[in-house]
């Protein structure tokens, strides 16, 4: 398990690393793995395994890979999608967050239920060309973030709308 924490803290940092015109931003991580010797604090954020259709408001829908409410600190993944990696620099989806079949990784997938723990919304269809908040379906879904969803995350934190 530590395995697929050590890829969701580094896509999450790639993701979440960069410069804009008015704000360089960095996030790091440390997500380990819960266990009965390092047990979940009240503080701290979780990303929470479950079975496809069976996460919380995912409405028994089987095609949802993660769900997240907005600004709270519970990260649901659906456990088929954990052995699906990105594709490589040789493959058509490079560079996207996809796999080499068009599925989405357990990187975009993290990286973007993450935005909705920031309270990221999804962008419209047609905008925001590469932008991890779209999702996978989407035909221009990838992995960057704007300026201003940084500066909207931010003040979102500050505002006391993450971290429930």
């Amino acid at each position: 398990m530590q395995g697929y924490a050590n890829r969701i803290s580094s896509s999450i940092s790639d993701i979440y690393t960069g410069t804009g015109e008015s704000v360089n931003f960095r996030t790091e991580t440390n997500i380990t793995v819960a266990s009965s010797e390092n047990k979940i604090k009240n503080s701290d954020h979780k990303f929470v395994i479950g079975d496809q259709g069976k996460l919380p408001g995912s409405k028994g829908k089987d095609l949802v890979g993660g769900n997240t409410k907005m600004g709270e600190k519970t990260i649901n993944i659906a456990q088929n999608i954990l052995d699906r990696g990105e594709a490589k620099d040789d493959d058509d989806h490079a560079g996207t967050g996809l796999t080499p079949a068009g599925q989405a990784s357990l990187e975009m997938t993290a990286g973007h239920e993450f935005g909705h723990s920031a309270t990221l919304n999804h962008p419209k269809t047609g905008t925001l060309n590469k932008n991890i908040m779209h999702q996978a379906t989407e035909a221009n879904a990838g992995k960057s973030i704007t300026e201003e969803q940084v500066l909207k995350m931010e003040k979102a934190y500050k505002d006391g709308k993450m971290n429930k």
